[in-house]
């Protein structure tokens, strides 16, 4: 077994002790601490083992080339940066200004905890009496964290019957360039969450480039604020396992981290839900998202939410934007224990369709209190071991506090394509609290770059290049308020952000790397700008010119070819030269 070991730089004679550099790689298995003085590289992956805590200074940077963090049940992270000293962990490549389309240059946080997690069926069979899964209780499910190769004593392992659980804080952390693909189906997400409770602190993340998901959540009940997915290689925001948490201000900007295959570099789905392994266990993810600003990639992505597996899904007060294919897609089954359309045409519930799970609010018994699951083919041992482990559902369904099991409320969506499943979510919607269908930018600006040509030719997307996030328009006000439960801010706007102020700045990549500011957006036809929008006309096709001359005499290049989308366009690239001329023409 790999052990840790440090480096530490010579003190020169009469200066007294300069920072240390460590380099790290192997098992913490006492508490430490992490100097934001001294220079850290992971070289291969730390594993901090239970009862350690790892204490991270605010304004500590960790390279890596190749490296990893796990932090085992049992074990604890302290990493409470600040807004002004906030806590990286970047590629050794990172020059901490300017983006590059690239990921797995260092891997992932991976955290394990102790919260309940559904996972009875694993590969089609059940477990019974075998990998810590006991029929006596809820809650006793254990799994390997998905993309950590196992040593053989449990260190990767998650799942049990705490879901209070404390695996410690994350605060204002920047998590950049990560992720590795260990093999088909087992990647290094940018933040793994396994069984995580609700007494962790988790607020102002932000995860910039990832060759799989942004984060995704394995069962357990962790809530989390401020949160910022931007550039991920997969789904963006990812759950399974019967997640029952909640999330307030959440920003999601589809694109792509590398030249390779949707779900390995370009963006997927901007938010998946899987509810259980398999779809008939209990708990169901029952999960809650207030003010989300989501920015789909409006060339070549997926989803903006792809539900599975009998999820229970509220999202209020948020926005949608350029979202090409269904916004809401409901599949009969996802890829849980069984594989896929393991529940088409057996279960009463058909593995989780919307009208038939709203019909069953009619009847007495069932689905008839607020935030409280049933699925009438539940894995029969499950409320066995809730009643023997005394707990109630309304105790394992704590997530959900009010209205319907599944919503899309007092929400605003700009050019998206709405798909079927909107429709029907919409007629459950209490009056005044609809969905918006906005004609004007709901955001104060953003703008694209040039159109990439990704895996062969296959795959385009033109990245989001400038953002000012900031409610607009239909954003400026909600109908409702976010339920006062204790946790949601109590804010009466749609979106991630309020209209003057915009909490990414001064402590991430984005702001960095660029991205962030307000997006002046030069008039349509020439400009000594690099930012552009015009009015499109759907399906009309528009081309991008750049010269070295007013007159277009000079030097003429066709910096893009795009397809008019029906509502205004943006154009804009930093790595062109401002002294140039440019223009839009259509054809």
């Amino acid at each position: 077994m790999k052990k840790q070991f440090i480096i530490v730089a010579a003190m020169a004679a009469g200066l007294g002790a300069q920072a240390a550099t460590n380099y790290w790689g192997g098992d913490i298995v006492g508490s430490t601490g992490w100097l934001a003085a001294d220079t850290h590289i992971m070289t291969n992956r730390v594993t901090v083992l239970p009862g350690a805590t790892l204490t991270i200074e605010p304004g500590t940077t960790i390279t890596s080339d190749g490296g990893s963090l796990a932090i085992s049940s049992g074990a604890q992270i302290n990493a409470a940066g600040t807004s002004n000293a906030p806590i990286t962990f970047t590629s050794i490549n990172d020059d901490f200004a300017n983006w590059r389309p690239v990921c797995q240059e260092w891997g992932s946080l991976a955290i394990m905890g102790e919260g309940i997690i559904s996972s009875h069926v694993y590969k089609g069979n059940v477990m019974n009496g075998t990998d810590v899964d006991t029929p006596a209780a809820v809650g006793t499910h254990a799994r390997i964290m998905e993309g950590l190769v196992a040593v053989g004593d449990g260190r990767e392992a998650y799942g049990g019957n705490n879901d209070d659980y404390d695996a410690g804080t994350l605060s204002y952390v920047s998590f950049r360039y990560g992720g590795q693909v260990l093999e088909e189906a087992s990647e290094l997400n940018g933040l793994s969450l396994g069984g995580i409770g609700r007494e962790t602190q988790i607020d102002h993340i932000e995860i910039m480039n990832n060759v799989d998901d942004g984060i995704e959540i394995w069962g357990g009940t962790v809530c989390m604020k401020y949160v910022s997915i931007w550039n991920i290689g997969d789904d963006s925001l990812d759950c399974d396992q019967g997640w029952r948490g909640k999330v307030q201000h959440g920003l999601i900007v589809q694109g792509y981290s590398a030249n390779a295959k949707q779900g390995s570099g370009v963006g997927d789905n901007c938010i998946e839900m899987d509810g259980s392994e398999d779809s008939d266990c209990e708990p169901h993810t029952t999960s809650t998202l207030y003010n989300f600003t989501v920015i789909g990639n409006h060339t070549k992505g997926d989803h903006g939410m792809a539900l599975r597996d009998n999820v229970r899904l509220q999202v209020r007060n948020s926005i949608f934007m350029d979202v090409p294919d269904d916004l809401i897609d409901e599949e009969l089954d996802g890829d849980g224990g069984s594989g896929w359309n393991f529940a088409a045409g057996t279960e009463v519930d058909g593995g989780g369709k919307y009208t038939l799970r709203t019909a069953l609010k009619t009847v007495p018994n069932m689905e008839d209190t607020y935030g409280v699951a049933f699925n009438a083919n539940a894995y029969s041992n499950d409320l066995v071991r809730i009643t023997a482990a005394g707990k109630t559902a309304a105790e394992i369904y704590w997530a959900q506090a009010d209205g319907y099991m599944n919503e899309l409320t007092d929400t605003v969506l700009y050019n998206v394509k709405k798909g079927p499943h909107v429709d029907e979510i919409e007629l459950l919607n209490q009056p005044g609290y609809d969905v918006v269908y906005a004609d004007s930018l709901p955001i104060a600006a953003y703008a694209r770059g040039a159109e990439q040509s990704l895996f062969g030719g296959t795959l385009t997307c033109s990245p989001v290049v400038k953002l000012d996030p900031r409610a607009a328009n239909d954003a400026l006000v909600a109908d409702s308020l976010p339920t006062n439960d204790g946790f949601f801010d109590l804010v009466s706007y749609r979106g991630a952000f309020s209209a003057t102020e915009n909490w990414l700045e001064g402590w991430t990549a984005a702001d960095q790397y660029g991205f962030l500011g307000e997006a002046t957006d030069a008039a349509p036809g020439i400009s000594t700008g690099v930012l552009l929008n015009w009015a499109s006309v759907e399906n009309g096709f528009y081309q991008v010119e750049s010269a070295d001359d007013v007159g277009f005499t000079s030097n003429v290049v066709v910096e893009a070819t795009l397809e008019g989308t029906g509502v205004e366009m943006y154009f804009g690239d930093p790595a062109l030269s401002a002294s140039k001329f440019f223009r839009v023409t259509s054809f």
